[in-house]
């Protein structure tokens, strides 16, 4: 379901059965390796942190809050305020420390050791999918809705309607966002940006602001943006 780096360079796997930590040449489930047992539940969310920990999203647990931070072997969760108990499909630290996380089609921030939920407007009552922080430290929200950026600490502004499950912004400037019919679109242009059906679920720019899509049902594409061209080239890996 998910999968993030750490600080040391290994990658770590959200699965139905748990965290598995991959080193280069063998996958090694968290349990043969730490003594600490996870919640027994699915781990849909992963993402690392400035400080060595890695944040992991649950699917619900009885009773029990759904992000917690792994580190050193050590589970640490924060039970004060507004946690998440339904199932967390996306978590993120950004800059300033305050870790985000998408529980129950809301958005959940944990600040100075508190969660509190996102309420204000514009982003009021929408469904949240996903949560992102770019390389220039801007926040962005993909909901139901449309797709929101963050303006301060708890105010958002809507940048265009639609599903929006993810976005990413290449090193020009050009921002795209998630198409549930065609994978993925340039913010602002038709929803038929490219000539390839499929829903499109996460986004990401390479170091050769080649754009990565990855899809429900259709694959993984890699597409190739240019000004010259009116429509990308799209490739899927077969």
């Amino acid at each position: 379901n998910a999968i993030a780096q750490d600080a040391d360079g290994f990658l770590w796997l959200g699965t139905t059965r748990g965290v598995v930590r991959f080193d280069g040449a063998r996958f090694t489930p968290w349990d043969a390796i730490y003594s600490t047992r996870l919640p027994d539940a699915e781990v849909l969310a992963l993402s690392g942190s400035r400080n060595r920990m890695l944040w992991v999203g649950f699917a619900r647990i009885a009773g029990g809050v759904t992000v917690a931070a792994l580190r050193n072997g050590e589970i640490v969760t924060v039970s004060e305020g507004v946690a998440p108990h339904e199932s967390t499909t996306a978590v993120i630290e950004d800059r300033a420390g305050d870790v985000w996380a998408v529980s129950n089609g809301a958005l959940h921030r944990l600040h100075r050791g508190r969660w509190d939920v996102m309420r204000s407007r514009p982003l009021g009552d929408a469904v949240v999918l996903g949560v992102r922080e770019d390389a220039r430290g801007t926040l962005w929200v993909g909901t139901r809705d449309g797709l929101f950026r963050r303006r301060d600490a708890d105010r958002f502004e809507l940048v265009g309607p639609g599903i929006v499950r993810d976005a990413s912004e290449s090193a020009g400037g050009t921002l795209w966002i998630t198409d549930p019919a065609h994978g993925a679109r340039r913010h602002g242009a038709p929803p038929r940006s490219t000539n390839t059906d499929g829903r499109g679920m996460r986004l990401l720019h390479d170091a050769r602001e080649n754009l990565w899509v990855a899809t429900t049902g259709q694959g993984v594409w890699r597409v190739r943006d240019t000004a010259t061209i009116t429509t990308p080239l799209v490739e899927r890996l077969t």
